[in-house]
C-alpha cells in the first residue's frame, strides 16, 4: 500500500488493462497493468512525500 501511495509502479500478473487498486476492501487508485508491471495512476498531488 504505502509503495502504491508514494506513486511507484508494483509488480503484477493479470491481463493488459486499467485496474482499479484497493486495499482490504477499500479502493485507493488506478493502475494500468503492461507487461507485469502496474503503472501508477495516483494523482501526484496526493502522493506520499515522507519516506
Amino acid at each position: 500500500m504505502l509503495a502504491y501511495l508514494k506513486g511507484e509502479s508494483l509488480t503484477a500478473v493479470g491481463s493488459k488493462g486499467w485496474y482499479l487498486v484497493d486495499v482490504d476492501g477499500f479502493f485507493i487508485g488506478w493502475g494500468k497493468l503492461s507487461e507485469q508491471v502496474l503503472k501508477n495512476h495516483y494523482p501526484k498531488g496526493l502522493r506520499w512525500l515522507a519516506k
